[in-house]
């Protein structure tokens, strides 16, 4: 999963820890934006299969209001962006 956060070529990823428990990933570090930890997190989420991704990266950058929101431990189920069938409209 490391090899995922340095395969995305984003330098920022550098700080980033892995910790892999039994059934979990822990992402430990901080990034200077809220899209760079969900980047971080959806860059290892193929390499998870089946791991709960536990994001407790925490933003630098953001302000105070948005920073104690942004940097709040995200736990995701990880079919959680599974992509869903269209439903069929009827003719």
């Amino acid at each position: 999963m490391l090899a995922a956060l340095k395969a995305s070529g984003v330098r920022q990823f550098g700080s980033i820890r892995l910790l892999v428990l039994d059934a979990s990933v822990e992402l430990i570090g901080e990034v200077p934006s809220y899209y760079l930890k969900q980047l971080a997190q959806e860059s290892i989420r193929p390499a998870a299969l089946g791991l709960q991704i536990v994001n407790q990266i925490r933003v630098s950058s953001a302000t105070s209001s948005d920073h104690d929101r942004q940097s709040s431990t995200a736990i995701l189920n990880p079919h959680h962006f599974a992509r869903s069938r269209p439903k069929r409209i009827p003719k």
